[in-house]
């Protein structure tokens, strides 16, 4: 958790410091998103840790202050509330971002801001839903949906804050380039408790940022706080590197590499059989593929009278002398357990 830590710190520290330049350049609406960025790092920080320095936090460079308190988790919840509060209030939607093209996530549109703010704050309201009593919660959740022109939130997918990786630095998803083999380390498998917090409920999220281990039915979650060798690895669920490791757009056409991993995950699953028409498996190359996908077709729902009539465009002496091919075939049936 030393990582999580430092790098939620890290970036919380780099949002405070964004804050004060845009309070010296008068620039509230820079301002304000800085504040909706600390906010969702700190957050992240207290949901995981419970105390930490929120109050006494970044102020180590300008007043020496390098051993800030730790502040208990309601005292944290109580300043980012009112810090999105005071996001919400000087969000000026009528003025563009001067460096729009520095915006990531939203182009500049501030609007979005804004409804990221909101939406970060209700999320916060839900997480202290069982608070209600102490801190006035119910009533805060209904004045955002009381006033729509006041509390804008997100009412569609479009309004996401959703970075996209590509493959020019530093744009890179860290996993992208991580092989399979290197990516299911003991250190990056899942806790036992988020294995528990999304099996119990059936969070079908679940199967996306994971998978079950090779040979076990079910989902099972590593032992916190211990070593690799003190712990009973067997069975431990992984990060799903097939989710996680790529970037970039969806390609239009499917290229070898997106239908070697689509045939993978057949082989790859529980079921007893996997039974895989032979141009599936053709099609994870690319040089001895059929070009024409449609004649390959099995079944063509929007026309009634079409019927199959495929016929493999090489020959079993072509096939047979083709080694690299060969070796991939046996390659994936074998690492996957397949016979």
């Amino acid at each position: 958790m030393e990582s999580a830590w430092s790098n939620l710190f890290k970036w919380a520290a780099n949002a405070e410091a964004m804050r004060r330049l845009a309070v010296d350049q008068q620039n509230v609406n820079c301002e304000a998103v800085a504040i909706t960025l600390k906010t969702l790092y700190l957050s992240n920080l207290t949901d995981m840790f419970g105390e930490i320095p929120c109050s006494e936090a970044f102020r180590g460079s300008g007043e020496n202050l390098t051993k800030p308190r730790f502040d208990t988790q309601r005292a944290v919840y109580e300043q980012l509330l009112a810090d999105l509060e005071y996001a919400n209030s000087i969000y000026d939607t009528s003025v563009a971002m001067s460096s729009a093209q520095r915006d990531l996530l939203y182009g500049g549109d501030m609007m979005k801001w804004r409804k990221f703010n909101n939406s970060l704050y209700l999320r916060l309201l839900m997480r202290l839903s069982n608070r209600d009593r102490e801190m006035g919660i119910a009533a805060r959740v209904r004045a955002v949906f009381e006033d729509s022109a006041e509390w804008p939130v997100f009412t569609s997918n479009d309004d996401n804050a959703t970075f996209y990786y590509d493959e020019v630095n530093p744009f890179v998803n860290y996993f992208g380039n991580i092989l399979e083999s290197a990516f299911t380390t003991t250190g990056r498998r899942p806790a036992e408790q988020i294995i528990g917090m999304m099996d119990a409920p059936g969070d079908p999220r679940i199967s996306i940022w994971f998978k079950q281990a090779s040979g076990y039915d079910g989902w099972k979650g590593a032992e916190s706080g211990k070593e690799a060798q003190e712990s009973d690895n067997s069975g431990v669920s992984l990060l799903n590197n097939h989710v996680m490791g790529h970037w970039g757009e969806v390609p239009v056409s499917a290229p070898g590499w997106v239908c070697e991993e689509i045939v993978r995950h057949h082989l790859e699953c529980p079921s007893l059989l996997c039974i895989l028409s032979f141009q599936d498996w053709l099609s994870i190359d690319e040089e001895i593929r059929y070009p024409d996908v449609n004649t390959e077709r099995i079944n063509v729902p929007a026309n009634p009278r079409h019927y199959w009539k495929y016929r493999m465009h090489l020959t079993l002496e072509e096939l047979i002398k083709n080694k690299k091919f060969n070796e991939k075939l046996v390659e994936m049936i074998d690492t996957t357990g397949r016979f």
